[in-house]
């Protein structure tokens, strides 16, 4: 699951948590989930996040993701992947 969204702080981190609940009922444990944002520190959101779901298939990209952010996506994808795999 994908969502994008461009807004303060707190929205993103709560639409990050909703994509968490609605791809787990859809794909279990195997889900995963990305957001995309125009936030400047995706790690800052992917950090207070880990706190409350402890899940590395969780992913935020930011601001200076945006230019590359379908090759991001693929390496994202990759790696859940190869980790999946073994």
């Amino acid at each position: 699951m994908l969502y994008i969204y461009n807004h303060k702080l707190r929205r993103p981190k709560q639409k990050l948590f909703e994509a968490h609940l609605r791809a787990r009922q859809l794909g279990g444990d195997e889900a995963r989930v990305a957001l995309v944002c125009c936030y400047d520190f995706p790690e800052y959101i992917k950090d207070e996040v880990r706190f409350a779901i402890p899940d590395k298939k969780i992913q935020v990209f930011g601001r200076q993701d945006l230019a590359n952010l379908a090759d991001g996506i693929d390496d994202w994808i990759d790696r859940n992947n190869q980790e999946a795999n073994r």
